[in-house]
């Protein structure tokens, strides 16, 4: 378990494996049409699971057609089912490719939620020998992983079985990569000026005005920063002058009721804003990559859970970047451009990229920790 009682499970992940050794209930095969087997992953699992057995059992299926799928018993593989769909052969891309592999996708997950199964693994369909581009077939599965997630409950693997057997550099990546270059700021003097990005103001107006020239205060922050300011230089007068006792003493009583309210817990702020906007809890927990157990442990919870779940709860509710900013606050964090990871949530939030499992695979292409529980 994490903090505010998290579980590392998440419905979606990403895992470096060979599919074989995957436990899960079931395991999806980029099967031959014919019953036989072939190619890498399909062979694969035919002599990891007992080829003569296995085949047998493909035989009674017949031929599959393109972008449907079949399931028989996984035999000797450490999952219970095997589901076997047939990609299609790449040719241009105007010949119904894309939505072939999300006819496979979709035809595995129904079949996956008809055997009952709690969990199900994927390899990239089609994007071995049949050749389809790795960033066309990444779209098309997200395309339909999503929608999928946030209406059932089921732990979604896609297994990549070396980092190199998945080549990141397209258009796919091209915006937030560039967006990161462009706003994360690296060097020691931004570090310096940490304390001004997270709106701390003891810092002097040379520093304030040196940040906010540099892009590290959002307006909201740098409008937080200078109304404190203000509020406290003028409460500072009237306690020099001696003016005003009893606005004073009002003043601290509000200063008080503040105070308690800023103590309410990450899942009281977050319950708050699932009501404003009219969510159901289960919206939320599925739309941000988090269990319903997990999400169930972080509301009753007085400790904040990790940064990526805040940041999965702020994409899973379609929060803007100010709002983003101040569920992070509710967790203790501050939304700063020197950490990598927030630089590509707030990239999320502002550009409205809201599918959480493509937003994943971008991160875990960056080394960064995916959105969700862990």
């Amino acid at each position: 378990m994490d903090r505010a009682g998290e579980d590392i499970r998440m419905p979606f992940q990403i895992i470096r494996n060979d599919i074989v050794k995957v436990e899960a209930d079931a395991i999806v095969n980029t099967a031959n049409p014919l019953p036989t087997y072939a190619g890498a992953v399909d062979r694969s699992i035919y002599l990891a699971a007992g080829a003569e057995d296995l085949l047998k059992e493909r035989k009674k299926i017949g031929p599959i057609p393109v972008g449907e799928a079949a399931w028989t018993p996984a035999f000797k593989l450490p999952a219970k089912y095997i589901i076997h769909t047939v990609g299609p052969v790449w040719t241009d891309g105007r010949h119904g490719e894309a939505e072939a592999v999300r006819s496979c996708y979709r035809n595995s997950l129904r079949i996956a939620s008809e055997l009952k199964c709690r969990s199900i693994a994927f390899p990239l369909i089609a994007t071995g020998a049949y050749g389809f581009p790795k960033d066309l077939a990444l779209e098309a599965a997200t395309s339909v992983i999503y929608p999928f997630l946030l209406q059932n409950e089921m732990l979604v693997y896609l297994v990549i079985y070396d980092q190199s057997s998945l080549d990141y550099s397209s258009r796919l990546f091209t915006d937030v990569k560039e967006y990161i270059d462009a706003n994360y700021i690296e060097d020691q003097e931004q570090k310096a000026m940490q304390a001004a990005s997270e709106g701390d103001v003891t810092i002097s107006g040379t520093i304030f005005h040196e940040a906010l020239d540099k892009g590290l205060l959002t307006p909201e922050t740098a409008d937080r920063i200078l109304a404190h300011r203000r509020q406290l230089s003028a409460r500072l007068d009237k306690l020099k002058n001696g003016r005003d006792r009893r606005a004073e003493s009002s003043e601290t009583a509000s200063l008080e009721k503040m105070l308690e309210r800023d103590s309410r817990s990450f899942g009281d702020v977050l319950a708050e804003m699932i009501r404003e906007r009219g969510l159901k809890n289960s919206e939320v927990y599925k739309a941000a990559n988090v269990t319903k157990q997990t999400f169930s442990n972080i509301m009753k919870s007085q400790n904040p859970p990790r940064r990526e779940t805040v940041a999965a709860f702020a994409i899973g509710m379609k929060l803007t970047v100010p709002e983003a900013e101040k569920l992070y606050e509710a967790a203790g964090y501050a939304m700063t451009m020197n950490n990598k990871f927030d630089v590509c949530v707030r990239y999320f939030l502002s550009t409205g990229k809201y599918n959480i499992v493509s937003d994943n695979i971008i991160l875990d292409e960056n080394g960064m920790p995916m959105l969700g529980a862990r």
